[in-house]
């Protein structure tokens, strides 16, 4: 039950930042709220189809693989996390 209610607030985040998006006044580029919404529809996608095991394993090995990418797309999550809380 507690994936479906994080699915259903990764799909809520993934249409507030696609409203985000079609507002001409925003200050973040448009490919870095595209980009942002892509990667919260994957993840929503992801949680949904796979078990929690399952998740770690995949995380533990993307991080051990690059984990240059792992630190950045934190940075970048948080940084789209902070926009939509500011606003």
């Amino acid at each position: 039950m507690g994936s479906i209610i994080e699915e259903e607030r990764l799909n809520g985040f993934a249409k507030q930042l696609e409203s985000i998006s079609g507002q001409g006044d925003t200050q973040l580029p448009q490919q870095l709220i595209g980009g942002a919404v892509g990667f919260v529809r994957k993840a929503s996608d992801t949680l949904e189809q796979n078990s929690t095991e399952e998740l770690l394993r995949q995380a533990q090995t993307r991080m051990r693989e690059r984990p240059g990418v792992a630190l950045a797309g934190c940075a970048l999550l948080g940084f789209v996390a902070a926009r939509f809380l500011k606003a």
